[in-house]
């Protein structure tokens, strides 16, 4: 047996994987409905902050939050939260 980090996965074993779980999936009636968006947080057109995230399966994961240096201490991270906390809030079923 060999186990090693790798810091990118090849394009044939992330096909094997994503294939393997879509497989998975469907034989257990499990729905992942994968997908990616992101917030963004504008004050007199300027990108004051930015809150990139996933949906997957009945959970919410953040991958980053960024706010602009020039906007920083004044909650624009908090507001970012709150509206993604807004939009799913009226969904049930949904881990934040």
């Amino acid at each position: 047996m060999d186990i090693e980090f790798v810091d990118n996965l090849a394009k044939s074993i992330e096909k094997m994987v994503n294939d393997g779980h879509a497989i998975n999936e469907a034989k257990s009636g499990i729905v992942c409905d994968y997908k990616r968006f992101s917030i963004i947080c504008k004050i007199k057109n300027d990108i004051a902050g930015v809150l990139q995230a996933y949906t997957a399966y009945a959970e919410i994961h953040v991958e980053d939050i960024f706010v602009n240096s020039h906007f920083r201490r004044k909650g624009i991270g908090r507001k970012l939260m709150d509206k993604l906390e807004g939009h799913f809030f009226k969904i049930k079923d949904i881990t934040i």
